[in-house]
């Protein structure tokens, strides 16, 4: 009888396992499991890593697609299909994570507690013995917006990676469990795809695959050094900050204040993930609790959420131009995660 934790391999997986289309392929599955592509140079790996949350399926659907060509890439791809048992509850793609589980991207880092934990501690496991040249971790937006990067740290690698993917790397300070905190000894980041009915999301995360699977060195220069060049076209941003209700708070998405709720924000707040969101700029309103409904507190655990926000007779504006990402409309992922990410736009 196999173990919970064990995470079964499927190397180079034909039609009965891939099925007719990405919902099948997941049944075929059944649950979390590892897709080993052998590449033409099999002592090197690279890790691609999807659908660790259930309703964020670019990852996914571009992987089957690129598996159907019966692809040779230039190294072994070994990817991991994360929630699949949650993915495929009904309606399908629909749940972030189901409510008995844990968000599985905070499982990362100890105590490895539950289910998921003990998968990621298998996940991880398997990483340092694969020592693999990279790890790309692909995911969709909470809201629609633009697809960009996220890493723990700033580097010429990280960012020649990023950029096979977008053109926007968001480099955080917070640690909360994800996979790209790992330290394997190789570059890892996030991709947000954009968001799963984001028409682009899904080209995003094909790109930067196939760069993945068909670039002989990921971090070579085109004149054939490997010291390449830190990228002109990435625009990089530092340190944001993640703006969440306090425990006791809760949201609503309105127009105008809402009676029910301690924070209202404008239902149009996604549209801020793209560009600059102004000073004058109406966000939402808040209560009798006022902004200390919100919190924003940064890496070391100061509060910064007036260096964000201010509030004026109730209704919350930027306290200076800002640079909005991750918004979201969806009032479950706003109270368990967080409302949206900024920084200040200079």
């Amino acid at each position: 009888m196999r173990s919970e934790q064990e995470i079964p391999i499927f190397t180079n997986p034909g039609k009965e396992i891939l099925g007719q289309d990405a919902i099948q392929f997941l049944r075929n599955l059944g649950r979390t499991s590892w897709i080993d592509i052998k590449g033409v140079d099999e002592s090197r790996s690279r890790v691609i890593t999807t659908l660790l949350h259930g309703n964020e399926p670019s990852g996914l659907l571009s992987l089957h697609r690129w598996l159907l060509t019966n692809p040779r890439p230039v190294t072994n791809i070994c990817v991991l299909i994360g929630a699949v048992d949650t993915a495929l509850e009904l309606p399908i793609f629909a749940h972030r994570m189901l409510p008995h589980q844990r968000d599985f991207n905070r499982c990362f880092r100890a105590p490895f507690d539950g289910l998921q934990g003990r998968l990621a501690r298998s996940i991880i496991e398997r990483l340092e013995l694969l020592q693999p040249e990279c790890i790309c971790d692909i995911h969709n937006t909470s809201g629609t917006g633009p697809s960009f990067v996220i890493a723990t740290a700033d580097g010429t690698q990280t960012r020649v990676l990023a950029e096979k993917f977008c053109r926007r790397m968001i480099v955080t300070d917070f640690r909360l469990g994800s996979v790209m905190e790992l330290k394997v000894g190789c570059p890892a980041i996030t991709i947000e795809c954009g968001g799963a009915q984001d028409s682009e999301a899904d080209e995003v995360a094909s790109q930067g695959l196939e760069c993945i699977a068909t670039e002989d060195d990921l971090f070579m220069q085109g004149n054939g050094s490997d010291m390449y060049d830190l990228p002109d076209e990435l625009e990089v941003l530092f340190s944001p900050l993640r703006v969440e209700l306090v425990p006791v708070a809760t949201i609503a998405y309105e127009e105008e204040p809402s009676e029910l709720a301690d924070v209202s924000i404008t239902p149009t707040i996604e549209h801020q993930n793209y560009g600059v969101t102004h000073q004058d700029y109406r966000l939402g309103w808040v209560g009798a609790g006022g902004l200390p409904s919100l919190s924003a507190r940064d890496a070391a655990g100061q509060e910064q959420v007036h260096t964000l926000l201010r509030e004026d007779n109730g209704w919350i504006y930027p306290a200076q131009n800002l640079r909005i990402f991750m918004a979201t409309t969806n009032a479950t992922i706003a109270a368990t995660d967080c409302l949206f990410y900024a920084v200040p736009a200079n």
